[in-house]
């Protein structure tokens, strides 16, 4: 074992730390995930590819620091497309989602991408996570070669907890990128964190009217969570705001992302349910406008699905529920 990269391990009482595995430079060298292995017929035809690690951007609240140490490895776009007809040609894959922190920050990757798709006619929806970042004519490109929708982490509305989270961001830009988005009918789904560390009532006002001015957005709110290793969680530890279970069975106590009770902002209790109970019933039913809008037949395929139609109710109910005062 002590011969392994990267293993910690114990002897007796003692724990052994071995030497840092290596992070690989060239991710095109890894072989393709083994998917014949798996019963695919019995999935639906969305495939998740994930075709990247690690970020550039140093946000205190992101695991990213403690883990990939600030590096980012990529899969060229090339293999990508490779990966997308390996599966439209063996199991007839029609929707291909990015399960990756940010797909889009190599922006000649990602031109080289939506250029390949388009001259090789490949018919492909595909939706990614993203930044603010994204020139005009590259989310142009983007839409034509197949994406639909594309998560954006605006994190606040509120400069002032931007510039507190070292995000690198505007909340101008955030408005301005969901805006070019809708332009090109490409669905922009929102993330924002509340009940941050110093985050104030004015703070969380200013978040709800940002998102209040992009209504034709799909939002989701999560109530912050201090990840172990990155710099907020030191903050928060070292100001008092959060004491560390003792036992890794108590974390599971803390890690609800929509429960108030677990407050490290000063935004009232009764507040920040009352508006996180709101949303929830906006993000059921925004995306399915706004997709209505965008992908008709798309909406025409769930409606005849009794299985989606009956989950999408039966949530829409829950969020009903939970707006009239009721915890989910």
């Amino acid at each position: 074992m002590e011969e392994i990269k990267g293993l910690y391990y114990k002897e007796g009482d003692r724990v052994v730390r071995n030497e840092p595995r290596p992070f690989i430079k060239n991710l095109d060298e890894l072989p393709d995930p083994l998917w014949h292995l798996l019963d695919v017929p019995s999935y639906a035809k969305t495939f998740t590819l994930n075709t990247s690690r690690g970020c550039p951007f140093r946000c205190t609240f992101c695991y990213n620091q403690a883990f990939n140490r600030g590096r980012r490895s990529e899969f060229s776009a090339e293999r990508i497309v490779a990966q997308i007809k390996h599966l439209q040609s063996r199991y007839g894959a029609r929707t291909i989602k990015f399960y990756e922190d940010n797909f889009t920050i190599n922006s000649k990757r990602l031109q080289e991408f939506c250029h390949r798709l388009i001259e090789e006619e490949i018919e492909i929806e595909w939706e990614c996570e993203g930044r603010v970042h994204l020139k005009e004519k590259l989310l142009a490109d983007m839409a034509h070669s197949g994406c639909y929708a594309m998560g954006i982490g605006a994190e606040s509305g509120s400069q002032r907890m931007l510039d507190f989270l070292q995000k690198g961001i505007t909340v101008e830009q955030t408005e301005r990128i969901c805006r070019l988005m809708v332009k090109y009918g490409i669905g922009p789904r929102v993330y924002v964190m509340v009940a941050l560390p110093t985050e104030t009532l004015e703070d969380f006002n200013a978040t709800l009217a940002m998102l209040k001015r992009l209504r034709f957005l799909s939002c989701e709110i999560m109530v912050y969570r201090p990840y172990p290793g990155t710099e907020l969680y030191d903050y928060c530890v070292r100001n008092g705001l959060f004491t560390p279970p003792q036992k890794l069975a108590d974390w599971v106590h803390f890690s609800e992302l929509y429960d108030v009770e677990n407050n490290l902002g000063q935004i009232p209790e009764e507040i920040l349910l009352r508006e996180l109970n709101k949303f929830k019933a906006r993000y059921l039913i925004n995306p399915s406008l706004f997709e209505l809008r965008t992908r008709p037949f798309k909406v025409l395929a769930k409606i005849l699905n009794p299985y989606k139609v009956g989950r999408f109710l039966f949530r829409l109910s829950r969020a009903a529920l939970a707006r009239m005062g009721g915890r989910d």
